[in-house]
């Protein structure tokens, strides 16, 4: 007798856990402010190691990384696979001051599209990134109102969107989302009871601002997040510097995340600052 080895062949359950973490992320967000537990698991879960691992895990998993090429001789970019046209990936890369990234960028209709990846490279070696794919930059807005509530929850908070979507079996009311009709969402929208508000898909999003409300009324900060439409994102952009002269004394910091840590202290001591610190507002805000 003797032992006969046989190959199992492993299958992925699926190849978007970048997708259910960020799910799982947006419940623990109303969780983690009565439960240090939550908070420590939310924590894990943004940990860029763990990112990095399921994002190398769904690459592998829907079939995104780019095949080496036969022969280092041979421009890489003709040995590119195609990805599917709706893949969406969420990639962060870190970098030293000096270094590379090994990629070209060409811009086509107002998109940021990669035009070439050389081998050898940073972009080359993660594997994650191909020619055609388009480039879609995150400031890190979310992660850090994620840190700055898990850092003292019982004295920041945030609100529930509302979305006119339908539920998914997996989504339960005000954890992630508060869902209504569109009807209803609209008919607040007109009356002003949203503080911003866009569509997605065909699908309204937005933020109530009674739901603002009712996290100051319960003795916290509200921390937004809101997501400006892309028509008025491109005319903040070009009237900056006019905004700037005009309403600049209105705000107390700006802050530029090139590294989430030192932003994050910055945040932190800026937000004890407000605390500790009489603050002077035009008498005509009061009275």
């Amino acid at each position: 007798a003797h032992e006969r080895l046989e190959e199992t062949k492993l299958e992925a359950v699926r190849d978007n856990n970048l997708e259910l973490v960020q799910e799982i992320l947006r419940d623990l967000a109303q969780l983690a402010e009565q439960s240090s537990t939550a908070a420590e698991l939310a924590r894990i879960l943004q940990e860029p190691h763990f990112q990095s691992l399921l994002e190398t895990h769904d690459s592998v998993a829907s079939k995104t990384y780019e095949t080496p090429p036969p022969s280092p001789g041979l421009d890489p970019t003709f040995s590119n696979q195609p990805v599917p046209p709706d893949a969406v990936r969420m990639v962060g890369i870190r970098k030293t001051a000096g270094e590379h990234l090994g990629v070209t960028f060409r811009v086509e209709g107002g998109e940021l599209v990669i035009a070439r990846i050389l081998h050898g490279g940073m972009v080359a070696q993660q594997g994650l990134l191909h020619v055609g794919d388009i480039i879609k930059e995150g400031v890190g807005r979310r992660s850090l109102k994620n840190k700055l509530i898990m850092w003292d929850p019982d004295r920041y908070g945030t609100t529930v969107p509302y979305t006119s979507r339908r539920p998914k079996d997996s989504e339960r009311e005000g954890q992630g989302y508060s869902f209504v009709s569109r009807a209803e969402m609209e008919a607040d929208i007109r009356a002003g009871r949203y503080l911003e508000h866009g569509e997605y898909e065909g699908n309204l999003y937005g933020t109530r601002i009674d739901s603002i409300r009712g996290v100051v009324a319960a003795g916290r900060v509200c921390v937004l997040d809101v997501n400006p439409q892309e028509a008025d994102l491109r005319r903040t952009v070009e009237e900056s510097s006019r905004i700037q002269r005009g309403y600049g004394h209105y705000f107390d910091l700006c802050l530029v995340n090139s590294n989430l840590e030192r932003t994050f202290r910055e945040l932190q001591a800026a937000m004890e600052k407000l605390r500790t610190e009489p603050q002077w507002v035009p008498v005509s805000w009061v009275y």
